[in-house]
């Protein structure tokens, strides 16, 4: 019988960095880049060129990305939690000289212990220091959080698509519709009348008649 070996995780995906606090500073930057791409497809707008998710001194903060996107998708309280604690990790590794380890991190952040408990969520392949431990689960929930990003934008570029087919159509079988009645006998008064009953409908568009 072979022996069903699990494979490997290459946790340097996102980053080469051998120094933590750089490995997990990068993550972040590399998780806010993708929330912002996320946000801008979402929204139809380049983010580069976004005042609001761009890089400017006037963009928004990665809390505010986060919110946007809850706001917009509606995230599960889950997903929503798991962004928070990769962005609380990036923080304190970012501004606190003090915190050079996730043991460090755990002892001086007052929700240490909770973000202990989201990391702890994630499996681990095989037995490792505390430390290489923590900076594999991190992995863990970096790249879940990307690959959610990615999900969200590959899902949003279906649903603009099927809506632009669905729109392309429904104008070309009207288009189709209006050419075969306007040959019939009295078609061009039905089709003013099918005409009169739409603008019904919608009387806050402005519909110009063709003569």
């Amino acid at each position: 019988m072979k022996e069903n070996k699990m494979k490997k995780c290459n946790i340097q995906i996102f980053s080469q960095a051998e120094d933590l606090r750089l490995y997990v500073i990068e993550h972040s930057l590399q998780i806010e880049t993708l929330t912002s791409e996320a946000i801008g497809s979402l929204l139809g707008v380049d983010y580069k060129a976004s005042k609001s998710f761009g890089f400017g001194s006037s963009s928004l903060s990665f809390n505010q990305k986060i919110q946007i996107i809850q706001d917009i998708k509606g995230l599960d309280s889950d997903m929503a939690k798991k962004l928070t604690c990769l962005m609380n990790v990036g923080n304190k590794f970012a501004h606190i000289q003090e915190v050079d380890s996730f043991d460090k991190l755990f002892e001086i952040a007052k929700n240490g212990n909770w973000i202990k408990k989201i990391l702890e969520t994630y499996s681990l392949e095989e037995k490792k220091d505390d430390d290489e431990k923590y900076q594999f689960l991190f992995f863990k929930l970096a790249d879940e959080i990307a690959n959610m990003l990615y999900e969200l934008q590959v899902q949003e570029g279906l649903t603009k698509s099927v809506l632009k087919a669905e729109k392309d159509f429904q104008k070309s079988h009207l288009e189709a519709y209006r050419k075969v009645i306007a040959k019939t006998e009295g078609g061009k008064e039905l089709n003013d009348e099918i005409l009169d009953e739409t603008m019904k409908k919608i009387p806050h568009l402005k519909i110009h008649r063709k003569k």
